[in-house]
């Protein structure tokens, strides 16, 4: 994977937060700010969707990072939404017993298929 970007996307329904590349520690306070941003722009009943489609590799910091915005929106009486969680970065996620703090969905595709 070349290059780590984020894209800020939304509608009525929910706030996306695309990310692509690895989320290691070069990258994971990038991802916690604008996971943040978006916390704060979410009203109405809109859900928070971290899309990890093209994310192949998180370290403990992306973890960490993943775990601030999750906080954030218990705060606010809501929950992160995970979509499309590649195996090694669900594997991540389930050996520190996180899993259940997330809701994971499939991609989109996954879901046609």
């Amino acid at each position: 994977m070349s290059g780590f970007a984020i894209e800020l996307n939304g509608d009525a329904a929910a706030c996306v937060v695309a990310v692509s590349g690895d989320i290691d520690i070069e990258h994971a306070d990038d991802l916690a700010a604008v996971g943040r941003l978006a916390m704060e722009s979410l009203d109405n009943g809109r859900r928070l969707v971290i899309d990890l489609t093209d994310v192949q590799f998180m370290d403990s910091t992306g973890l960490g990072a993943l775990i601030e915005i999750r906080n954030a929106a218990a705060r606010q009486g809501q929950r992160v939404e995970l979509r499309a969680v590649h195996p090694r970065v669900r594997k991540v996620i389930a050996i520190t017993g996180l899993l259940g703090e997330f809701d994971i969905t499939p991609s989109d595709n996954e879901r046609i298929a």
